[in-house]
């Protein structure tokens, strides 16, 4: 089975802006993405000192999360709407796969802490189970707790990358490089696939791990354009059928997708 490596992700010190729609459950969706304007690796992420490659899906088998079983503490730093939002959150991937969140206990040395570290503001976690105490930083002044951005920041901690960083991105996407931001294309790298897995998973437009069309645009326009007639980059704030099946693959579940 192939799992999660460690990274650091952090989405930090950004403004999100105003709500542009709510998506079909009710739940608020930012006009833009809140770790857009980060200045961080892939806007999200934060590399540990040496580390050079990225993929979709981690390959590492001893950061995976054993039996699928996260244990986490949410910290004090967040109301009781916001708590609903978050384990709203881990209900979505507990429904569609075996992976399961449970509240952490004294036994439990490895978890998952949430909160809102003001010394390093933003939306940030690290990828796959790394050991003690790992943080997923949603920062509330940063527009961080919304469903969508969660479940995002969950399917990191479980142990997946961004869709469109896959070495094989360019038979999917076309990536316009005259609309982004100065200074901000190193969002766009691909990486080499001897380190990424796809799963087996076909590339995905929808995927709650890929870029919005428009991530990073510096006038508006799209900077990703599906090469795929017909194809729309969307995601409604939910798991698509592929981050479900690539889940579930990933974590040996016994689900069949009809």
């Amino acid at each position: 089975m192939l799992v999660p490596e460690m990274f650091l992700l952090l989405l930090a010190g950004v403004s999100a802006g105003p709500v542009e729609s709510t998506d079909d459950a009710g739940d608020t969706i930012p006009k833009h993405e809140p770790w857009e304007s980060t200045g961080l690796f892939e806007g999200d992420i934060m590399e540990p000192p040496g580390t050079l490659v990225h993929r979709n899906a981690m390959k590492d088998k001893s950061l995976r999360w054993p039996n699928g079983v996260v244990p986490y503490n949410i910290t004090e730093d967040f109301t009781e709407e916001d708590r609903k939002i978050i384990r709203k959150a881990m209900d979505e991937i507990e429904a569609n796969s075996c992976v399961t969140f449970k509240e952490r206990t004294v036994d439990d040395f490895d978890y998952v802490l949430i909160g809102d570290d003001l010394t390093r503001p933003g939306c940030w976690a690290e990828v796959g189970k790394v050991g003690g105490a790992q943080t997923l930083n949603l920062g509330r002044a940063n527009y961080c707790v919304y469903f969508k951005g969660v479940v995002h920041e969950l399917m990191h901690t479980l142990g997946f990358q961004h869709q469109q960083s896959a070495s094989n991105r360019d038979d999917y996407v076309k990536i316009l490089w005259k609309n982004i931001l100065p200074g901000k294309g190193y969002n766009f790298d691909k990486y080499d696939n001897s380190m990424i897995t796809d799963l087996g998973i076909p590339y995905d437009y929808n995927s709650v791990t890929h870029y919005a069309a428009d991530a990073f645009t510096s006038n508006g326009k799209d900077t990703i354009e599906p090469l795929e007639e017909g194809a729309v980059i969307y995601n409604d704030g939910h798991l698509s059928r592929g981050d479900m099946e690539k889940l579930n693959i990933m974590y040996n579940c016994n689900i069949i997708f009809i």
